[in-house]
């Protein structure tokens, strides 16, 4: 999943409570709005939330679960896909998350990287 590495000015991350679909949550998802609730980023995608709360089962559509904006002041830090290297990652280069939005692949996309190591990619959604 995903966390927030920085945001510029260090200032901290603000909490809201927004209406999610019926889906799972597990804290770290990245998020936007459709139809007036939350649901799950993936592929090319923007989000504009990064989920604190972690569901036991499908919430019921309208519950408010608790997220962070996402801004393009706010470098977020996730996982490589399996078999991605990091030499394949050049910062400055746009990548997407995968299908099932839970890591980020090579393919063009909008994040834009601004770190990347053995381990960890750190990206700017614009």
């Amino acid at each position: 999943m995903f966390k927030i590495h920085t945001i510029a000015g260090s200032r901290q991350a603000d909490t809201e409570y927004l209406p999610s679909s019926a889906i799972k949550t597990e804290a770290g998802m990245l998020l936007h709005m459709s139809g007036g609730v939350l649901v799950q980023t993936s592929n090319t995608d923007v989000p504009t939330y990064l989920c604190l709360h972690t569901s036991d089962g499908v919430l019921e559509k309208g519950t408010c679960i608790p997220v962070t904006r996402i801004s393009s002041d706010v470098v977020i830090e996730g996982i490589r896909r399996d078999g991605m290297s990091h030499e394949e990652v050049l910062i400055g280069q746009k990548i997407s998350l995968s299908p099932d939005g839970k890591e980020f692949v090579s393919v063009e996309g909008a994040a834009e990287v601004v770190y990347v190591d053995e381990s960890v990619i750190r990206v700017r959604f614009i």
